[in-house]
């Protein structure tokens, strides 16, 4: 009896301490912070401001970072780090600029195109969340969406854990369910897995393979016009993707919406192909969320031909 009341006084004691977590200090170093959040088993907050250019950081620290309920819901799973970006660095000390540059490049390399933002991230700085403040932020909002990245975070370290044992179309769905978990900012950091998707799933078990064979078309597109320029070349690979006929009709429709989108980049917005390429996409999904859209440059195209062509017949007259 004394032994079963012991266990449950130090279970009550464990609780207890759990739901007590200490309020979050925010570290203003990159190591100090990394080494804390291995140390702790937690995962990083990260909030990246502009203090002597951007009008909004010292207003975000204010109302909502250095608030106590804020910073008790962050120190439960994070370590809070803030790393300034100074733009004119004219008065800072060579280490300071060397600081400073390699803020811009994480921060760059997180997808952060304005600030102040907050990024959850693993504690190797591997992103999976991001917040921005807005007009409508406020202590609570911002709170609310820290314990939604929590899960989050938990969810991806689950899911990372489980595809390291995962095979065959297990681990497809195992990726496609990391893939959707993470802010779209972030899934660039997936390719490898993206890329091993129809490898895992040839025979469209998850019905998800159209899907990934279409974010490996655009890398494909995009590596092609990198190195050669060549749009020809670009637009053809979503053309063959689209009639490979392992797509549905949305991603077809997509498929053929890239290849219009391409060839009209190339400067040939008139061309009879891009009229063509625009209504295969519509026709294959005229009830979809971007049909409409299709109809619409469908029609603007044309009246933009006959306005051109009437031009010209004037012109010889």
């Amino acid at each position: 009896m004394k032994k079963i009341i012991f266990c449950l006084l130090t279970l009550t004691m464990l609780f207890f301490v759990g739901c007590n977590s200490e309020p979050a200090e925010w570290l203003t170093d990159l190591d100090q912070a990394t080494l804390a959040a291995e140390e702790s088993g937690k995962d990083l907050l990260i909030f990246f401001s502009g203090l002597d250019w951007d009008g909004y950081s010292e207003q975000f620290i204010t109302d909502i970072l250095t608030q106590e309920n804020f910073l008790k819901e962050v120190g439960k799973n994070y370590v809070a780090l803030q790393l300034n970006i100074v733009v004119d660095e004219q008065n800072l000390t060579e280490e300071e600029i060397a600081k400073n540059q390699n803020t811009y490049l994480l921060a760059y390399s997180m997808g952060v195109s304005s600030v102040p933002a907050l990024i959850a991230a693993s504690a190797d700085t591997i992103p999976y969340g991001m917040i921005l403040y807005g007009p409508d932020s406020d202590v609570q909002t911002v709170t609310a969406e820290v314990k939604k990245l929590q899960e989050t975070g938990k969810k991806v370290k689950s899911l990372k854990a489980k595809l390291e044992k995962a095979s065959g179309v297990n681990k497809a769905k195992l990726i496609d369910e990391l893939y959707n978990s993470v802010d779209e900012n972030f899934t660039y950091q997936f390719q490898d897995l993206i890329a091993e998707f129809p490898t895992l799933d040839p025979e469209n078990k998850t019905g998800k393979l159209g899907q990934y064979k279409l974010l490996l078309a655009y890398d494909e597109s995009l590596a092609i016009f990198n190195e050669s320029g060549d749009i020809t070349a670009a637009t053809q690979v979503f053309i063959d993707l689209a009639e490979s006929g392992l797509l549905n009709s949305e991603e077809y429709q997509t498929a053929y919406y890239n290849a219009a989108y391409l060839e009209s980049y190339g400067g040939q917005i008139l061309t009879e192909n891009t009229i063509s390429y625009l209504q295969k996409a519509y026709d294959a999904a005229p009830e979809s969320e971007i049909a409409d859209s299709i109809l619409s440059t469908i029609q603007s195209i044309q009246a933009m031909n006959t306005e051109s062509t009437t031009e010209t017949t004037g012109e010889q007259q």
